[in-house]
């Protein structure tokens, strides 16, 4: 798996594969961007967790300043974002918003059809589940 969840998340232009090729998102073909999606929206749990101990390895300012317990605050914060409500909190990352933009042909074309047997339970109507 990546080596830093969070920042993986947190980036809009670019998804790198496993065999490490780097496709920007811009550019990417609408069911590309959706088989992505679907591929997160399976694999959230071990996501969230791999990007739950990346926040972890936030540098922290000094301890004995108000900088320390502001990164500490929310740290803590978005980790009980992350613990609360996984899929929604992924739903919210730039990762993810963006390949709900790039997967939007793809999905508003094939709206009508049938589901497919391999179909994700939809349970957000906004970013994951829309697929």
């Amino acid at each position: 798996m990546y080596a830093n969840w969070y920042a993986r998340l947190h980036n809009e232009k670019t998804w790198t594969d496993e065999q490490g090729t780097v496709h920007i998102i811009a550019r990417m073909s609408p069911r590309y961007a959706r088989n992505l999606l679907v591929w997160i929206e399976r694999q959230h749990e071990g996501i969230v967790q791999a990007a739950a101990n990346a926040l972890r390895d936030v540098p922290l300012p000094p301890f004995d300043t108000h900088a320390y317990d502001d990164v500490v605050r929310s740290c803590e914060d978005e980790a009980a974002a992350m613990t609360n409500n996984p899929l929604a909190w992924l739903a919210e990352t730039p990762l993810v918003q963006a390949l709900t933009e790039a997967a939007t042909p793809h999905i508003a074309r094939h709206r009508n059809r049938k589901p497919h047997l391999r179909t994700v339970p939809l349970t957000t109507d906004r970013h994951l589940h829309s697929v």
